[in-house]
């Protein structure tokens, strides 16, 4: 079957019989003979037009298996994520049979069993919850939506990794603070201050409230916990969804005396709005709202100061909820990615998303707009994002354990914000699962499954601090999942594999 240009030029040449046709019988009818010749052009412009749509149908079965193809892989990534835990789970229990101490329970491992048959069944819910059709059509909207609305996509100059920092800063010394001093800079110095053992699997979402007298941690085993962080007394529990949380952030609240607000999202694709009274004698989280509509697990979660929340979904979509009553605004089609990560610009009128594409998308906050992308290279799945207080500054990392950072103009919102690639930076042995700028933007935190944490001086290649999440020996098994800071700067959390949660202070 004719594809391509091939199939161009049958159709051309299909409706060239018919208008030859009708060129023949007005010269046949005017001589006022027979319409033979007529009659042979009509049929093979017939026969042309039958074999066309062969050639279409062909073409469109192709198309429909290529991208039932793509989805397949797809979830096939996903399972290989998910089971990765589970085989360490079962290889930590056969090599510490000798230590029946550490050999986990049968009920556990049972638990985290039934969590993994639960995703499984989520997938496959979300495979029938809407025809192939309507999956196919929604693909061709989004398609045709990018071809109308074209958005300027740039791709990072191949820089160096562990380029020379103080070479590349300085032209933007107002950006990177550089000393005339060629000593290094002091070393921080941080205290763990203490270890929770706070849940049964992994710890997957920390958060400091804005007071920083609280933490929130959520983990794998379905619980949201508050936490005080002065004595790490935990105040209050609840089962927060049905499996394991991915996302949490607290909601700014316009009088402190309302208490405190948490938005969660997990595996399960709702995100679930709780409040919680402090004051009162036994503190308990209560669900406000769920905002249901996501097909697949939401990851990435930000929220805005007039009470407007963004969320993004491994189902390819970005939403935004107004939460006072829990409305959806806006929802928009990420097409081929799977979104990992958000964060948003100080101004809130732009936000950045990236995911298994590798393509980070920056996003004008009130509608949506696409603004347009930018490539890093070397390419890579994007799990962390993080933007600077100014707004001068964003940060990006994958799962190849590097750092990009860029300077960042946002004077127009009408085309692809200025963006200008300061260094590439090989951080991490293992993927970077979070970033995070200090309140004043002098330094970068970064968290990787490696079980390090490492505090970065902008302008300088090497690590202030490296804080270890486990021991070396331990590192396969106690792996950095989350991590949080306090609002100064000066508390660090981080939840791992183990369940349990380690929290240091700068002295």
């Amino acid at each position: 079957m004719p594809t391509g240009k091939k199939q161009q030029r049958f159709e051309i040449a299909e409706f060239g019989l018919l208008l030859l046709a009708l060129l023949v019988w007005l010269w046949e009818w005017r001589l006022g003979g027979g319409y033979l010749i007529t009659t042979l052009l009509l049929w093979g412009a017939v026969g042309l037009s039958f074999f066309n749509r062969l050639a279409q149908q062909k073409q469109q079965r192709r198309q429909t298996l290529g991208m039932l193809r793509g989805l397949e892989q797809r979830i096939q990534a996903q399972f290989k994520d998910a089971l990765e835990p589970l085989e360490a789970k079962i290889r930590q229990a056969t090599e510490h049979r000798s230590h029946p101490k550490q050999v986990e329970t049968e009920e556990e491992l049972q638990t985290y069993l039934h969590s993994f048959e639960t995703a499984l069944t989520q997938v496959v819910q979300y495979l029938n919850q809407a025809a192939l059709d309507e999956r196919l059509t929604n693909l061709e909207q989004a398609f045709l939506a990018q071809h109308q609305e074209p958005a300027t996509q740039r791709s990072a100059p191949g820089l160096a990794v562990g380029a020379d920092l103080e070479a590349i800063a300085d032209p933007w010394e107002t950006i990177f603070p550089t000393t005339a001093s060629p000593e290094p800079p002091p070393k921080q110095q941080w205290q763990l201050l203490r270890t929770l053992a706070a849940h049964k699997d992994c710890v997957s979402a920390l958060a400091f409230s804005h007071d920083q007298r609280f933490l929130a941690s959520g983990g794998w085993d379905h619980q949201l916990k508050l936490w005080q962080v002065e004595d790490g007394k935990q105040i209050s529990q609840v089962t927060a969804h049905d499996q394991g949380i991915l996302n949490l952030k607290f909601i700014p609240l316009e009088d402190s005396a309302q208490g405190l607000a948490i938005a969660s999202s997990g595996f399960s694709s709702e995100i679930k709005l709780w409040q919680l009274d402090p004051q009162r004698s036994i503190p308990q989280l209560e669900l406000q709202q769920t905002l249901e509509g996501h097909l697949g697990a939401v990851y990435a979660l930000a929220v805005t100061v007039n009470k407007r929340l963004i969320s993004g979904s491994h189902d390819q979509t970005l939403r935004q909820w107004q939460l006072q009553d829990g409305r959806l605004t806006q929802e928009t089609l990420d097409l081929n990615d799977q979104i990992q990560a958000i964060a948003l610009a100080p101004q809130e009128n732009l936000f950045i998303s990236g995911g298994t594409e590798g393509v980070l998308k920056f996003w004008r906050t009130p509608d949506h707009h696409l603004l347009g992308s930018l490539k890093n290279d070397p390419a890579e799945t994007i799990q962390a994002i993080a933007i600077r207080a100014d707004g001068k500054l964003f940060a990006s990392g994958g799962d190849q354990g590097l750092i990009h950072l860029w300077q960042l103009d946002l004077n127009t919102l009408e085309t692809l914000p200025e963006t200008v690639p300061c260094f590439t930076l090989k951080a991490h042995d293992k993927p970077i699962t979070k970033l995070l700028f200090s309140g004043q933007g002098n330094f970068l935190f970064s968290g990787s499954a490696d079980s390090t944490i490492k505090v970065w001086q902008l302008g300088i290649p090497e690590p202030l601090t490296t804080l270890y999440f486990s021991e070396a020996d331990h590192s396969d098994h106690q792996r950095l999942l989350s991590l949080a800071l306090s609002a100064d700067g000066r508390t660090l959390a981080a939840g791992g594999s183990d369940g349990s949660i380690k929290l240091w202070r700068q002295i």
